[in-house]
């Protein structure tokens, strides 16, 4: 493959070419200046500065892609401690358990009903409607056989008009596993499709592994239930 040659003044990035085109075409531009670089490169033979130089990219791109990565988790890490309620449908909340004690951000929510989804964190001091699902956020815990409860103790608050927040330690995994499925079973949804319907509310959600199997099991029960009440 011929190369372009860089125009004088040009900067390229190894995250927007193909790696061994930027290498290409960093080399010709290397060629291009004799005056500059060939008195370094006589005698080498172009192949193995070419490999030279692409592992070298490839050394400075892992790094970039490293400090994305860090810079990401970081972001992620600030938007789980910022005190707010994520509305995930007009009357379904979910959130970090800090923000849940926040009485002040309940009312005007007009929070109504609180499920904790965790062993340990705190209920608001608020006189509201309480209901404890206690699960550490741990693969191996048994979530699945708590969607039924929480679908119903949602469904009456929400009947008498009231609004539900669902919360755990962080507002990440054991919360957005119990808001999903509550999607899955009142809207009659997929559990991708309940997802990204969450995940659109509050970025940080992502249900551990076991959760996430758990909530496999809930669609394939919810779809066999549906279509009995189809036949009937």
């Amino acid at each position: 493959m011929q190369h372009n040659l860089l125009s004088e003044g040009e900067v390229l990035s190894p995250q927007c070419l193909d790696l061994h085109e930027f290498a290409g075409r960093s080399w010709n531009a290397i060629e291009s200046a004799p005056s500059k670089y060939s008195s370094h490169q006589s005698g080498q033979n172009k192949d193995v500065c070419r490999l030279s130089l692409v592992r070298s990219l490839e050394h400075q791109l892992s790094h970039s892609r490293l400090n994305q990565c860090a810079e990401g988790s970081e972001s992620l890490q600030v938007y789980e401690d910022m005190l707010q309620l994520c509305q995930v449908t007009e009357s379904l909340l979910i959130s970090n358990a800090r923000s849940a004690c926040n009485g002040e951000l309940l009312t005007q929510a007009g929070v109504t009903l609180c499920i904790n989804v965790s062993k340990q964190q705190p209920f608001p001091s608020l006189q509201l409607r309480k209901l404890r699902i206690p699960v550490s956020d741990d693969p191996s815990e048994n979530l699945y056989c708590h969607f039924e409860q929480c679908f119903k103790t949602i469904s009456d608050a929400l009947a008498m008009g009231g609004k539900c927040l669902v919360y755990c330690k962080t507002g990440r995994s054991r919360s957005a596993t119990v808001c999903i499925a509550y999607l899955m079973k009142d809207r009659r949804l997929k559990r991708e499709d309940a997802f990204q319907i969450v995940k659109k509310a509050r970025p940080v959600v992502a249900p551990n592994e076991g959760f996430w199997s758990q909530l496999e099991k809930y669609e394939s029960f919810l779809r066999m239930n549906n279509c009995a009440d189809a036949n009937q």
